[in-house]
């Protein structure tokens, strides 16, 4: 954790001085899992025959997600009545303690969760793939 004192992040003096502590039990149990099938999917395309290449970029692609998915899944994020979701804990320009935080189910298709953050992966990688290739010699 950054020094007691930094600027933005005030979780320290109650007692948050590990990054694990800004997760609940449940929260952590999801992460992991969601980190775990990660490899697993790795390991499962490589021995299918996936060329070690494309099995490590859907990896990391999967991964991106998950770590997406910790925005939203920790007890820094707040309800946001106004548009009546869970705003990430990115929503504001500064770390602060909360003492009441909003948690998520990852598997509910709403803000922060599994499909929705993957679909955020899924539309970089369509737009990135649609830009045209440059020629050589420009």
């Amino acid at each position: 954790m950054p020094p007691l004192e930094t600027l933005g992040f005030r979780v320290q003096r109650y007692g948050l001085t590990r990054w694990g502590d800004l997760f609940n039990s449940r929260q952590k149990l999801a992460l992991i899992t969601f980190a775990e099938k990660v490899r697993q999917a790795h390991a499962q395309m490589l021995s299918q025959g996936a060329d070690q290449g494309f099995a490590k970029a859907v990896a990391a692609y999967l991964a991106l997600a998950a770590d997406m998915l910790a925005v939203s899944c920790n007890t820094l994020c707040r309800w946001e009545n106004t548009r009546e979701l869970i705003a990430d804990v990115f929503s504001r320009q500064a770390l602060p303690m909360l003492w009441d935080f909003a948690e998520l189910n990852p598997f509910s298709g709403g803000s922060g969760s599994w499909s929705k953050v993957f679909g955020y992966v899924r539309d970089v990688l369509a737009h990135l793939t649609a830009i045209p290739p440059v020629e050589k010699g420009l």
